[in-house]
């Protein structure tokens, strides 16, 4: 039997805490005791806030952050970087995130482990990492002097100081249908009428075109040629596939300025530089590395006899390596820095020409 003292008559009552103060007190205890131990949920939202404040996060999509230095970046891709459109930033904002949502909803169907997503995500790795690696390298290429730009000016009047436009008539055809026996009908007509009229009497296909080129489209070799022809004067081109007859209609100086020569010779001679350079470094990467071909490929080995990079070059129209036998007699195998003023919509095929004849 449990005894009770018992309570003198003047005595309080004792004090029976509240469920609302209990709860209270083992709030603060476990404050006390753990606050250690819990994240810094406040400072991470402080971070978070200042984050927001900074300007540096500019959307969210599913919790995930959006920062300004993405839209930036993907302003640059679309070279508007520094443009102060808000259109353009806002079509840049929003193309972020339609690409957010659809690879959420890719990974949503786990669409990664497809193997060929997988394939495409390593190619695009590697092409980022690739770019990335090629611009750090040719950040070193130094820029040409005004002595180097006004000596390639001098060396190459047919791009800057004696520049022209030409209109051109072209006939191509396949060179195998070709023969001299058609150069009398080249005059006949001004229009190639009577030539065209053979062509298609003989069952040759072919195709016309219309043009105003400068000089500066042309490849070196067949610019040279054209200096010397007048109105009305024809060019043929020939490769082992298709050749062209070019028609002279009209032709119209065109010289630059000193000033727009050089800011167009220093474009020709940077742009030769990076590619030379990149050129280099293609070559030095495969020269270091162990690379095999197999199967249907195995023809890219380089064989016993024969340095490891020769079949590596630029190809001519129909496929032979500058260099190899069956290329075209009098091909280059290397472009100047002019070859950058070439325009690879010109007259079809003209690139790259072998032969070229004047008639």
């Amino acid at each position: 039997m449990t005894q009770h003292s018992p309570r003198p008559a003047d005595a309080a009552p004792p004090v029976r805490p509240g469920r609302a103060r209990l709860a209270h007190m083992l709030a603060l205890a476990l404050a006390l005791g753990l606050g250690a131990c819990l994240p810094d949920t406040d400072k991470s939202a402080e971070g978070e806030a200042r984050k927001d404040e900074d300007g540096q996060v500019v959307a969210r999509v599913d919790g995930e952050e959006i920062t300004i230095h993405q839209v930036n970046s993907e302003l640059q891709r679309s070279g508007l970087l520094g443009s102060a459109d808000e259109a353009a930033r806002d079509a840049a904002l929003q193309a972020i995130v339609r690409r957010k949502l659809l690879a959420n909803a890719a990974m949503a169907e786990r669409l990664d482990r497809n193997p060929l997503v997988v394939h495409n995500l390593e190619a695009a790795r590697d092409a980022v990492m690739g770019e990335a690696y090629m611009m750090q390298e040719l950040a070193v290429v130094t820029e040409p002097s005004l002595t180097e730009i006004d000596d390639f000016i001098a060396r190459n009047p047919l791009l800057f100081t004696d520049r022209r436009s030409y209109v051109v008539r072209v006939i191509e055809m396949p060179s195998e249908a070709y023969t001299d026996e058609f150069v009398p009908l080249f005059d006949e007509t001004p229009d190639f009428t009577a030539f065209k009229r053979e062509l298609l009497g003989a069952g040759v296909a072919f195709d016309e075109a219309r043009s105003i080129r400068l000089s500066s489209d042309f490849p070196e070799a067949v610019r040279e040629r054209l200096a010397q022809l007048g109105v009305n004067d024809n060019l043929v081109l020939r490769t082992r596939s298709a050749t062209q007859i070019l028609k002279v209609e009209a032709i119209t100086p065109m010289p630059l300025s000193t000033e727009q020569a050089r800011v167009a010779a220093r474009s020709i001679l940077l742009q030769d530089r990076l590619r030379r350079t990149a050129g280099t470094l293609d070559q030095a990467l495969a020269a270091k590395a162990e690379i095999a071909y197999y199967g249907a490929f195995d023809h890219l080995n380089p064989q016993a006899d024969e340095p490891a990079l020769e079949r590596i070059g630029p190809l001519d129209p129909d496929g032979a390596a500058a260099g190899e036998p069956g290329a075209e007699a009098g091909a280059e195998a290397e472009a100047g820095p002019e070859a950058e003023a070439e325009d690879a919509s010109a007259v079809p095929a003209i690139r790259g020409a072998a032969a070229a004849d004047t008639m």
